[in-house]
Formats: structure tokens, C-alpha cells, sequence
């Protein structure tokens, strides 16, 4: 039996897809940006040494993620989201470091939107369809019909 687990899920991802990795890939630049603002701007809590680690690590993971999420994986879609809602959890909890100065805040607006566009392209619709394909399908789409489209409601399969 071929495993399918690691094979595309279409030879070209539809470009929402194309779309939100590039905002994500520049929301992780912008990140890496505020990052070092933030820590060079604030009393250092850490060590430079954990904080070095703790950031390298936090870019290998988004990256990771990024790339899963440019392949159709849901399961990087939902990581993606989880991760996000807990990131707008801390920046409004450390609002203090945020808004110290006026590029960490340019800096956190930016990347904020740019993630809240890259996951409105992944949720919806025609992006999201890239996520419900499935091996059983053949890589073909779980929802041949437009997503308004009401002819098939009652319809018995």
C-alpha cells in the first residue's frame, strides 16, 4: 500500500494558498524584526542566551508550520489558528512591551493583519477547499460545487 501522508495534495496549490504562505512568511520577518526591537528596547527578562534559543526555535516552528500549510495540511491550519489566537492572547497581555515604542507597535499592527489576512485565506472559500482534499478523493476537491450553490440540498447519496 503507497502512503500518501507526504505527497501534495495538487501539483499547484491554489494561489489563496500561494497567498497566505507569503503573508506568513512576511509576518515571521516582521516578527523576527519586532523580536529584536522589543528585546533590545525592554528590560531584559531572559538571558541572551535563552532568548536566543527560545527565538530560533519560534522561527524553525512558524517556518515549519508555513511550509505544511503551503502543502495543504490541515493539521498546520488548525496549529496555525491555535497559535495565533494564543500570540493575540500574549500581545495583549504584554501590551506594555508592545506599545514601548512606536516601531514595536507598527511593527505587532503589521504583523498582526498579516496573519488575520494569510487565515482568512485559508479559511475560506476557495482556499480552504485545498484543505479537504483527501486521499480517498484522488486529490480531487470534497466540494465539487460552488459554495452556494443550494441545487443538491436533499439530495441522497
Amino acid at each position: 500500500m503507497e502512503e500518501t501522508h507526504d505527497k501534495p495534495l495538487s501539483p499547484a496549490a491554489p494561489r489563496e494558498i500561494t497567498y497566505a504562505a507569503a503573508l506568513l512568511c512576511a509576518a515571521l520577518l516582521l516578527g523576527i524584526i519586532q523580536g529584536t526591537v522589543v528585546y533590545f528596547r525592554s528590560p531584559a527578562r531572559y538571558s541572551a542566551t535563552v532568548w536566543i534559543c527560545i527565538f530560533v526555535g519560534t522561527v524553525l516552528f512558524n517556518s515549519w508550520i508555513i511550509w505544511f500549510i503551503s502543502k495543504g495540511r490541515n493539521w498546520a491550519r488548525i496549529v496555525f489558528l491555535l497559535q495565533l489566537l494564543l500570540g493575540l492572547l500574549l500581545t495583549l497581555v504584554n501590551v506594555k512591551a508592545v506599545a514601548a515604542t512606536p516601531a514595536a507597535l507598527t511593527l505587532t499592527t503589521a504583523r498582526c493583519l498579516a496573519d488575520f489576512l494569510a487565515l482568512s485565506l485559508i479559511v475560506s472559500y476557495p482556499g480552504c477547499d485545498a484543505f479537504t482534499r483527501t486521499a480517498a478523493t484522488g486529490g480531487q476537491s470534497a466540494r465539487p460545487n460552488a459554495p452556494l450553490d443550494f441545487s443538491r440540498i436533499g439530495e441522497v447519496r
